[in-house]
């Protein structure tokens, strides 16, 4: 009798054991630390404009502000209506801030959209929530002019097509300005006028054409079109 019942109860211990490892509880939840942890609510607008061959991410900088130290990708939302909750675990001390920026898939940083200060306690942190504008003027300056154009374009002794992309003048040289090379006589950059903004001519035809690579060159043009779409404001 008692060899039966031991049996009996070996055999629930195994069963037991066996079901704790289906769900993935050999060890207590309260075991799992994720450290100090950042975390934040985004929302996006203007999601043509998001990127394809870079990545957009949530990521910790340190002192040099441009090194990513941890990366959470961020997958595009359904729709605007959206919105998408991200966290940063194992927050290290060397953090001085958060940023929800664009990435390469190498981890460099391409254009930081909006960076958040991190203080020195261990303290986990909540961001205030955020909206991010992915069709914005400033992620244009940094990831295509400042990286691309202002070598000929305002950054030496000659300004090509007396265009200036640097970033105190770019904006007001493009914004229905008229290109001088252009035969249809079109602005550098008409606000919601795809077709009378000779800026996309540039870089979708003439000898522009291969400063980007295949899928950098639709990342950058779906940016500059949504932007343009979208009243090409200064943000």
């Amino acid at each position: 009798m008692n060899k039966r019942l031991n049996y009996l109860l070996i055999t629930c211990a195994c069963l037991n054991l066996c079901s704790a490892c289906d769900e993935g509880k050999i060890y207590p939840d309260d075991t799992i630390d994720s450290g100090r942890t950042a975390t934040v609510t985004l929302h996006f607008t203007h999601l043509d404009a998001w990127p394809q061959k870079n990545n957009m991410s949530l990521i910790s900088l340190g002192e040099d502000g441009v090194t990513p130290i941890l990366v959470k990708r961020i997958l595009e939302p359904s729709s605007e209506a959206e919105a998408v909750t991200v966290t940063l675990n194992n927050l290290n001390g060397n953090t001085r801030s958060i940023a929800v920026a664009v990435i390469t898939s190498g981890m460099s940083l391409v254009h930081a959209y909006q960076s958040f200060p991190v203080n020195a306690s261990d303290e986990s942190l909540t961001l205030p929530e955020t909206t991010i504008e992915v069709a914005s003027f400033s992620r244009i300056q940094t990831q295509v002019f400042n990286a691309k154009c202002v070598m000929c374009h305002g950054g030496s002794t000659t300004t090509a097509g007396d265009l200036n992309l640097t970033a105190a003048k770019a904006y007001q040289s493009l914004i229905n300005v008229k290109a001088p090379h252009s035969a249809e006589g079109k602005n550098y950059v008409t606000p919601g006028d795809l077709n009378n903004s000779y800026l996309l001519d540039v870089l979708e035809h003439d000898n522009h054409i291969d400063i980007f690579n295949g899928a950098e060159q639709r990342e950058v043009r779906a940016l500059i079109r949504t932007w343009i779409k979208a009243e090409a404001e200064n943000n």
